[in-house]
């Protein structure tokens, strides 16, 4: 259900994006529609990634939590990843950098499970979530200490 598919968002079916994976990507050999559909279904039935750190019942982390999801719609997150389902949404936007080819707009991913990524953005460039604020600056301009362990805690939520 985040569609349009790959960074880009140049694939609007599922189906066409794994054709196209298969295809140019990984070089598979005899490609067939049933390995497309099966593929496409399996990933279809695919469950969000769990969130590595999920809300516990402290009061404290509760509190943090909630200042994070505050944060995330008052500087515009939402804007792209729109919540509460996929945290994405349908259409590509300009992230605030070109990537090799000079693309600046990308299609943005889910942010469930977003705890579970090792690097971020499109082309890997930011090493961990923190990064992709402090080192990228993606979207979020000057931010404090306090409000980036917020909004990297809500993130690690999801």
């Amino acid at each position: 259900m985040t569609d349009p598919w790959g960074w880009d968002g140049q694939t609007k079916y599922l189906h066409d994006n794994v054709r196209k994976s298969l295809e140019q990507t990984l070089h598979s050999p005899n490609v067939t529609q049933e390995l497309v559909d099966d593929l496409t279904s399996f990933l279809h039935n695919l469950p969000p990634p769990p969130p590595v750190e999920p809300v516990t019942e402290d009061p404290a982390d509760r509190q943090q939590v909630e200042r994070g999801r505050k944060l995330f719609e008052a500087r515009g997150c939402v804007n792209c990843h729109i919540p509460p389902l996929t945290y994405s949404s349908n259409g590509v936007h300009d992230v605030g950098f070109a990537d090799e080819r000079g693309l600046r707009r990308f299609n943005p991913p889910s942010l469930r499970g977003v705890s579970q990524g090792r690097h971020f953005l499109h082309d890997n460039r930011a090493a961990t979530l923190a990064e992709v604020f402090i080192k990228y600056r993606h979207k979020v301009g000057a931010i404090s200490e306090d409000d980036l362990a917020d909004l990297l805690r809500f993130l690690r939520s999801l």
